[in-house]
């Protein structure tokens, strides 16, 4: 015996338990994109951990980044390399554009290295 009363019941069900997840990924997807410029940042630190460099600068970063440090990717060698010529001949970056993946005191990743 078909009952009408609950397929409406549970299709109701199912179309909120999509809307449900297709705002979290949403706001999960939203959260992963925020980014932010720094200008005239001095580099106090250079380092590599694993396959990945970072710097971290003495100015206080706008992102609530983990241990203050700025990733670069590991395929971008030549931003790795601008950031180490600018700590090398004592030069401020003039622009660093970077994002935070996943949050507060999550990585940040550097997206645009200017050196002046």
């Amino acid at each position: 015996m078909f009952q009408f009363p609950n397929l409406v019941k549970s299709c109701n069900f199912y179309r909120s338990m999509a809307v449900l997840s297709l705002s979290m990924m949403s706001v999960s997807a939203h959260a992963q994109g925020v980014s932010f410029d720094a200008a005239n940042m001095t580099i106090t630190t250079i380092g590599v951990h694993g396959p990945t460099p970072y710097f971290r600068v003495a100015e206080t970063l706008a992102a609530q980044c983990a241990y203050s440090l700025i990733y670069i990717p590991a395929d971008k060698k030549a931003m790795y390399a601008q950031v180490l010529a600018a700590k090398l001949a004592g030069r401020k970056l003039s622009r660093v554009h970077y994002t935070l993946t996943n949050g507060p005191n999550s990585e940040c990743h550097a997206v645009i290295v200017e050196m002046e």
